[in-house]
């Protein structure tokens, strides 16, 4: 669906139990590679991956440059496979608000890179989006050009596999960071223009 702009909506059961190995390679595997990137989407089914919660591994530009405003909370329920998320939300102009839960179904997660890069709308972290990232290594630009104005106490708590943040909030709005906000990341090497603006 790269592209059709047309695309306005989906059933949330488009690939329900549809043994996708089969059909489009889903089944262990990283199923997007830009499944709905730059089409008209203007909202996300919340049970867009229900069936298949233990065989997507990853969801690479996936709602990347759709006209979403907002995700639904529990999007991600149950994805134990899921290692990836590089640009899943990159370039959605008018996404504004994201749930606090919305990767605590995919505990298994080791990559966030670019996830809501370019998405000016986006003006505020909801406290307790990263809690269950403990497994995660990098967050490269996860929210870089977009609109937050400030972070929530404890961001990274959680996040004690973290090595790699480079520019992950470069040319945002943020008006200051909090004290000790990388405390609890033994592991962080890479912070070139973290907070670059």
């Amino acid at each position: 669906f790269y592209g059709c702009t047309a695309l306005t909506s989906v059933r949330g059961d488009i690939f329900r139990n549809a043994q996708l190995g089969n059909a489009l390679g889903f089944t262990n595997s990283f199923i997007s590679n830009g499944l709905f990137h730059n089409s008209g989407l203007t909202a996300i089914p919340s049970d867009i991956f229900v069936g298949n919660e233990t065989s997507v591994r990853g969801a690479q530009y996936t709602f990347a440059g759709t006209k979403i405003t907002t995700v639904p909370a529990n999007l991600l329920a149950g994805c134990t496979a899921m290692e990836d998320v590089l640009g899943m939300f990159h370039g959605c102009n008018q996404l504004a608000s994201i749930p606090a839960n919305l990767f605590a179904g995919a505990a298994n997660l080791k990559k966030a890179t670019d996830v809501f890069s370019n998405c000016p709308a986006l003006t505020a972290i909801p406290a307790g989006l990263l809690d269950s990232m403990t497994q995660v290594t990098a967050m490269d630009a996860m929210f870089s050009f977009a609109g937050i104005t400030s972070l929530p106490a404890g961001l990274f708590a959680n996040a004690v596999a973290l090595e790699s943040v480079t520019g992950i909030f470069q040319a945002s709005q943020l008006g200051g960071v909090p004290n000790n906000v990388f405390t609890n990341q033994p592991n962080l090497k890479n912070v070139g223009s973290a907070f670059s603006s």
